[in-house]
């Protein structure tokens, strides 16, 4: 938590540096990045092993949590297919999908919806679509830093696509055709 309270700060302190000093300063957020890499990809066997699991399980585990949030603002959330078995690191892929709910919800209106399909190439996509304004055009919301949240800190939506880099998946953003708003596409790939 220290880290991203820091990272918080230097973004907030990086507008009123010359262009000397957020040179430095970029470098050692670089440097902090790799650091957090490192801890990510050696996070002990148990954090880092890949594993086949029941991606629907751990959706409704999210939304067990997500809906109490969700209520609060009268926000509903509607699940849409099934994903079945993925391979990867549980723990990182709850992460992901813990980030892009928790930012639909915030979002939202009043509707999110998550859908699940397995695609030809036998990969699996999940769609995170909310109702509320989208993301403005050329914001790089993928971007460490970058946020379209007031208080948001930025990293949130960085590391779900460094996750799912790292999983070979991709991640998404376009304007939602269901809801209007954003939808979020992440692909992994599937069990063969």
């Amino acid at each position: 938590m220290t880290v991203v309270r820091l990272l918080v700060g230097a973004k907030e302190q990086m507008k009123n540096m010359d262009d000397s000093d957020r040179t430095v300063a970029l470098r050692e957020l670089q440097r902090i990045d790799e650091l957090i890499s490192a801890l990510l990809n050696n996070a002990g066997e148990e954090q880092s092993r890949y594993e086949d699991f029941d991606l629907d399980s751990l959706i409704d585990e999210i939304l067990s949590v997500a809906k109490i949030k969700a209520s609060s603002k009268d926000v509903s959330i509607e699940v849409k297919g099934r994903a079945e078995i993925i391979r990867g690191v549980r723990n990182q892929i709850w992460q992901v999908i813990a980030i892009l709910i928790d930012n639909a919800v915030e979002a939202a209106q009043s509707r999110v919806m998550i859908s699940c399909r397995k695609l030809r190439n036998g990969r699996i996509e999940l769609s995170f679509d909310d109702d509320g304004a989208g993301v403005k055009t050329g914001i790089k919301i993928f971007e460490p830093f970058v946020s379209t949240k007031m208080n948001g800190a930025g990293i949130g939506l960085y590391t779900a696509r460094r996750i799912v880099l790292e999983h070979g998946g991709t991640i998404k953003y376009k304007r939602s055709l269901k809801l209007g708003g954003a939808s979020f596409s992440v692909v992994l790939p599937g069990i063969e």
